[in-house]
Parts: C-alpha cells; structure tokens; sequence
C-alpha cells in the first residue's frame, strides 16, 4: 500500500502541490524568479531585433512558460508591453524573425492578415516549392492537357495513376482548385 503523505514546502512550510517539489510555487519563484523575469533574462539585443534565446520550437517560435501555460515569447512580449490579445487576434512580425520578441517589429492582425502578409512577403510555398510536392509545373500542364472529360482513357482516376497522386488531387489540380497559379 502507498502512504499518503502531504508534502509540505521546504522553506515556509506551506502545502506542496506536486508530489516532487520541494517547495511551493511562492518559494520557487524566489528562486527561479517570475515569468518575466525568466523572459528578460533570455533576450539577446541585436542591432536590429531581440531574439529570444530560451526554448525554440521546431518551427522556429521561442515558447515561453508564463506561469499558467506554454506560450509563443512574441506573444508574451507584446502582452508585457500591451495587455491581453483580443480573442481571434495574431501577434505578427515586420521583420519577419521567428525569434524576435521587440515590440516594435510587432503588430496585432487576424489570421487573415497574417497570411497577406506572407504572400505579399513572398514566403509562402506552393508549387514546387512545397516541400511535399509530387508533382512539377510541367506535369501539372502535361495533366490539363490530357483530360478528356467522359473518355475512359484520359479520365481522371486513368491520369491520377498514370502522375502516382489520388484521384481527388487530380480533380482538383485539373479543375483548378489547387495548382492555381499555372
């Protein structure tokens, strides 16, 4: 049988909330400081952007724990400096540094904004460009050019074997609902 054992806080005596502390959060955070103070310290001033220096996350993003949760360092920073982000609302970047967490190449926009802003940036990828294409541009021409609508041997399941992708990527190449730009 488990013993049920309350810990209590090495320093004040207080309750201890997990099983494997040994203090309680107040007296953490003596020690490790706040959230902010966390953040601060992982800041490294550049002549051009702040980059954020603690956790990076495979996509290039500094995280952040605020005390509550996990959360994105530019988001963290423009709510040290602005207050709380509208619900639905982004945190975007002007100088387009994942790790940048200077207020001043931040702004606030929608999603929508945000992907204005990449396309307009040119950092978008579509084509051949992405990274899990299959097929080229001139396949893509090559494609159009052989369908034949209601013939059994240029239909799109006949075609959609023939270029090794599915059948409602051919429809949808062919019909333009992706590959647009060609």
């Amino acid at each position: 049988m488990k013993k049920n054992k309350s810990r209590t806080c090495s320093d004040c005596g207080g309750k201890v909330g997990w099983y494997f502390a040994v203090r309680c959060r107040p007296c953490r955070f003596k020690y490790i400081g706040t959230p902010t103070d966390r953040f601060k310290k992982n800041i490294l001033k550049t002549s051009t952007c702040w980059l954020y220096t603690g956790y990076i996350d495979k996509a290039g993003y500094g995280i952040v724990w605020d005390g509550k949760k996990l959360q994105y360092a530019h988001r963290f920073s423009w709510e040290l400096e602005n207050g709380p982000i509208p619900n639905g609302m982004k945190i975007l970047h002007r100088c387009d540094v994942r790790k940048c967490v200077f207020n001043e190449h931040l702004f606030i926009g929608t999603q929508l904004e945000n992907i204005a802003d990449c396309v307009s940036k040119g950092r978008n990828t579509m084509g051949e460009k992405h990274p899990k294409a299959i097929l080229t541009e001139e396949d893509v021409k090559q494609l159009r050019s052989l369908h034949i609508p209601w013939n059994r041997k240029a239909s799109i399941p006949v075609l959609s074997k023939r270029f090794g992708i599915s059948p409602n990527t051919a429809y949808q190449i062919i019909y333009r609902k992706i590959w647009k730009h060609i």
